[in-house]
C-alpha cells in the first residue's frame, strides 16, 4: 500500500512541547525540502529537453547554410577557373 507524504505525516503522534523539534517537525522539514528538490529536478528535466530541442533545430540549420555555403563556393570556384581559362 502506497502512501503519500501527507499521511505519512498524519500518523505522527502530537507533538509534545519543548525545546527539542518532534520527529514529526523533522519529518515536515525533510519532506518540504524533498519536495524542492524534487519540484527543481523536474524544472531541470524539462529545461535540458527544451535546450536539447532547441539545439537539435539549430545544428539542422547550420546543415543546411553549410550546405548552401559549399554550393556557393563551389560555383565561386568554378566561375574563377573559367574565367581564368577562357580569358587567354
Amino acid at each position: 500500500m502506497k502512501r503519500t507524504p501527507q499521511e505519512v505525516l498524519d500518523k505522527f503522534p502530537a507533538p509534545i512541547e519543548g525545546p527539542l523539534p518532534t520527529e514529526k517537525a523533522k519529518a515536515e522539514i525533510i519532506w518540504g525540502c524533498t519536495e524542492h528538490i524534487v519540484t527543481s529536478i523536474d524544472k531541470l528535466r524539462e529545461s535540458l529537453k527544451d535546450t536539447a530541442d532547441a539545439n537539435t533545430r539549430l545544428s539542422q540549420r547550420i546543415f543546411w547554410l553549410n550546405v548552401i555555403l559549399t554550393i556557393a563556393t563551389a560555383t565561386g570556384a568554378a566561375t574563377a577557373v573559367l574565367l581564368f581559362v577562357f580569358r587567354k
